[in-house]
């Protein structure tokens, strides 16, 4: 059941308009249409209108970030202060992840690239502690998880390139 504001279909795109304005239109469900009423779900009560406690399905295929997904994930499993840690960014190279952690999440990497490795449905993760450097601009990385064996091919712009990102 939630929380939706009954309007005639003929005053549904004022109603929607001002809802989101007012920053009460709910994204966790669906705006439903029955016959010549729609109905808006609420995330919170706006006077001036008519709310109904209805039964709403829950949006379907709601796109989630990834980070989010990950962060769930991970939640219980390392120190909630250390879950703001966590690399938002991240680089994929064909089906290898490369990581950037902080030196504080040292102790749990191997939990943390399992969740990255199985959100991200990558086959290896990789820490990157130093980036590019050097005469001959060699990565310094680290096999965290998943298929010690980091070559891959990457696909960009239709071109297929085989490489080992942790050499290359």
């Amino acid at each position: 059941m939630a929380l939706a504001i009954k309007a005639k279909k003929s005053e549904a795109e004022r109603v929607k308009r001002r809802l989101c304005k007012l920053g009460a239109l709910s994204s966790e469900h669906r705006i439903l249409v029955y016959g010549e009423w729609v109905y808006f779900p609420i995330s919170k009560k706006v006077d001036g209108f008519e709310i109904e406690d209805i039964d709403m399905r829950e949006r379907e295929n709601l796109w989630i970030p990834p980070i989010v997904k990950i962060r769930e994930a991970l939640a219980g499993k390392i120190p909630e202060p250390l879950i703001a840690l966590l690399p938002d960014k991240w680089e994929s190279v064909g089906d290898v992840l490369i990581l950037k952690l902080p030196e504080r999440l040292k102790p749990y990497e191997k939990t943390i690239a399992q969740a990255y490795s199985k959100i991200l449905e990558m086959r290896s993760v990789l820490n990157d502690y130093g980036g590019i450097s050097g005469e001959f601009r060699e990565p310094k990385f680290d096999w965290i998880y998943g298929d010690k064996n980091t070559e891959t091919t990457h696909l960009e712009n239709g071109i297929r390139y085989t490489l080992d990102p942790a050499k290359v």
